[in-house]
């Protein structure tokens, strides 16, 4: 393995999955799911602070009553621990935001695809090699099988060793011309989106699926099918379809967007304009903390990444920030 990785897992086996916004106040970032795996290690991390604000996102939905349910009864847990912790909530839909509501914590509908750096991604105007483009791991829950009617296309994603048997099962019920391409870097994911001119988003259920964003960043509209997770509240129309969960359906559609020719640019622009609201929201909120500590508002549009880094600092690859013992330390700070 690659010393530096080698070196990047060792850390990150030694931090806690989250990203500090500020010291004073202390003010994290955090995936729901990530925090309260780690409980245990951020309840002996915070001991003897006096306010710590947690700003929480959700990798997975939780749009149905049973998942509410579940997110009551963690959170009520995590507050037991850990006193001094304030949460604050972004979700991912209004349908998320109203059932978090109504279990009594703050929470703010603020989509966490707005928090893409759009400068990582480019448009492309080279000519496309596919009508449609699939960034997902191969596992079932990516529905795979609603892609088998494309002659044109292109899969990007990897899958798990549990996985295999079904993954290769997955790849042969494809057409004969469909290119699979295993292993990508991320700083190359964008080259490979360019190469099609449809981005695809198959899943029924999910979180709010950062790749949906990311293709409308390349400039390519999207196929959608109906989801728990979020996702459409950043594809503006007319740049998205939504397909019946069939293959024949989703081809159709796939058809008709790479015969609308939409220009990519206005494709970006678009989901931009999208998402400046969720942009500010969460300025606001942060602000509203610093206000409740005494302190002056201090983040602005113009300073906004100081604050809020490509994906809030989380899953992407930046160094986790939170150290179980020694110094903390932050980036971009």
């Amino acid at each position: 393995m690659n010393p530096v990785a080698v070196l990047k897992r060792q850390l990150q086996k030694r931090c806690l999955p989250c990203y500090i916004v500020d010291r004073d106040p202390f003010i994290f970032y955090a995936y729901w799911f990530d925090f309260y795996a780690r409980l245990e290690d951020f309840t002996r991390r915070f001991a003897g602070k006096k306010r710590v604000f947690g700003v929480f996102q959700f990798g997975w939905h939780y749009e149905t009553e049973e998942r509410q349910a579940r997110l009551e009864r963690e959170v009520k847990e995590a507050l037991r621990r850990i006193p001094q912790l304030e949460v604050r909530f972004l979700a991912n839909s209004p349908v998320e935001e109203t059932g978090v509501r109504k279990l009594g914590f703050p929470v703010v509908y603020c989509h966490q695809n707005a928090f893409l750096e759009e400068g990582n991604y480019r448009l492309s105007l080279n000519d496309k090699e596919f009508d449609a483009v699939y960034v997902a791991r191969i596992t079932p829950f990516k529905r795979h099988e609603l892609a088998a009617e494309l002659d044109s296309l292109l899969l990007v994603g990897d899958y798990s060793g549990a996985e295999q048997a079904f993954a290769l099962d997955a790849l042969k019920k494809q057409k004969p011309a469909a290119v699979w391409k295993r292993y990508v870097p991320h700083r190359s994911i964008a080259d490979e989106i360019g190469r099609a001119r449809v981005g695809l988003c198959l899943s029924a259920e999910e979180g709010a699926m950062f790749v949906s964003a990311e293709y409308m960043l390349c400039g390519l509209p999207v196929v959608s099918t109906r989801n728990l997770g979020g996702r459409d509240g950043l594809l503006p129309e007319p740049y998205r379809l939504r397909p019946d969960d069939s293959a024949a359906n989703v081809a159709k559609c796939v058809a008709s967007l790479a015969a609308a020719r939409f220009e990519p640019a206005q494709i970006r622009s678009a989901f931009l304009a999208a998402a400046r609201p969720h942009r500010e929201k969460l300025i606001a909120l942060l602000n509203d903390i610093y206000a409740g500590c005494g302190r002056p508002a201090p983040v602005t549009p113009e300073n906004f990444r100081r604050y809020c880094p490509h994906k809030l600092g989380l899953r992407c690859g930046f160094l986790p920030l939170l150290y179980l013992q020694g110094l903390c330390r932050s980036i971009g700070r």
